[in-house]
């Protein structure tokens, strides 16, 4: 008995960890916690009211953006033409309504619209014509960018419409206008990707599309509409840009590819397709948001966050590396602890079953 107390606690401990350590959420909460501590350490005001409330409004279209990345990440994909939609969308916003605010809404629908259809394009290209999504996004980026260019004759003079513009500056509850745009949009693609027949097929197809072709489910059908559901994310982030910024430059998006992919991994999606969390994923952008604000804060240049971005990807992609194998050795060191206890019960005296019936009268002859 004392041998295999030890053991079994080991298995129990190790039970513990994998339960901690499976969490999707582990790695950013623990992360946001650690830079909560440090924000006011590296960069004095970092937390204070005003800097949380101008750094919101960029995390909520960073997050709109990194939902749609989410999308394709789980599809076994990664969306190059991030930087395209964006821009692409903000471009149409402001010159579609031209400062007229009686065409906000068949601006953000024109700006939206174009940016699915992207999409679709994408979509269609990966599925029926076998491209892969890298090259297949990069090229449609290509495409958008030399749009915007065509469009807006390289100027940016165009500004928003003021009640866009004022909506987007202000708060309702204390909490900025943009992020309960955020709040609405995540909560509807979240609620469509795991609460609905559609999400779960659609999991099923970035888990495996030759299994899922196998049962039955329209593998085309669901790549096409998840890089048009990406596409709407890009759109909206754009106009959400648009209308923040009153005049927002004609590459508005280059600055949201790489934050896009790292708010994924930071958020613990993996890059390997299937399940993933968009709630995660946002929790990811408002990380990465509020680290430029205090890489800002400490006076280092703009090149300072690529780098600071590209070295949190590859921290977060280390760290999942290594929860992952802890798992599989607290994983190994349960099964040991089973193993060693049931070895130990084995060599333990049986006791000898005793005979039921031989030498007993009959259960009829006790009733009478």
């Amino acid at each position: 008995m004392t041998t295999t107390a030890p053991v079994a606690r080991r298995g129990r401990a190790a039970t513990w960890l994998q339960g901690v350590f499976a969490s999707r959420y582990a790695t950013v909460v623990v992360a946001l916690l650690a830079l909560a501590i440090l924000s006011p350490i590296l960069a004095t005001g970092s937390l204070s009211t005003s800097a949380l409330l101008s750094m919101l409004p960029f995390a909520a279209a960073l997050a709109v953006a990194a939902a749609g990345q989410t999308i394709i990440v789980q599809q076994a994909g990664i969306d190059l033409s991030v930087p395209g939609a964006i821009s692409l969308a903000a471009m149409l916003m402001n010159t579609i309504a031209h400062s007229n605010n009686s065409m906000i809404l068949p601006a953000i629908l024109v700006a939206v619209a174009a940016t699915i259809v992207a999409g679709v394009l994408t979509g269609f290209a990966v599925s029926w014509f076998s491209v892969t999504p890298l090259v297949a996004t990069l090229a449609v980026n290509g495409l958008l960018l030399g749009t915007v260019l065509i469009v807006s004759g390289g100027q940016t003079a165009i500004h928003t419409p003021t009640d866009f513009n004022a909506f987007a500056l202000g708060r309702s509850l204390g909490v900025p206008n943009l992020v309960w745009v955020a709040v609405v949009v995540l909560a509807v693609v979240t609620f469509i990707t795991t609460k609905t027949i559609y999400g779960r097929r659609f999991i099923a197809v970035g888990v495996s599309p030759r299994a899922a072709h196998a049962a039955g489910v329209n593998t085309t059908g669901y790549t096409v509409s998840a890089f048009a559901l990406a596409g709407l994310c890009y759109g909206l982030a754009g106009v959400m840009l648009a209308a923040f910024l009153s005049v927002p430059s004609i590459n508005v998006g280059d600055d949201y590819l790489l934050p896009s992919i790292a708010a994924i991994v930071v958020g613990g999606t993996a890059l390997t397709g299937g399940k993933g969390s968009i709630v995660a994923t946002a929790l990811g952008a408002l990380f990465l948001s509020q680290l430029n604000a205090v890489v800002s804060g400490t006076g280092a240049p703009t090149w300072i966050q690529d780098v600071v971005q590209g070295a949190v990807i590859l921290f977060a992609l280390t760290l999942r590396g290594l929860i992952t194998y802890i798992q599989r050795r607290t994983r190994g060191s349960a099964g040991e602890a089973d193993a060693s206890v049931a070895a130990a019960t084995d060599d333990l005296p049986q006791a000898e079953s005793e005979p039921v019936l031989a030498g007993r009268p009959d259960s009829s002859d006790d009733i009478h």
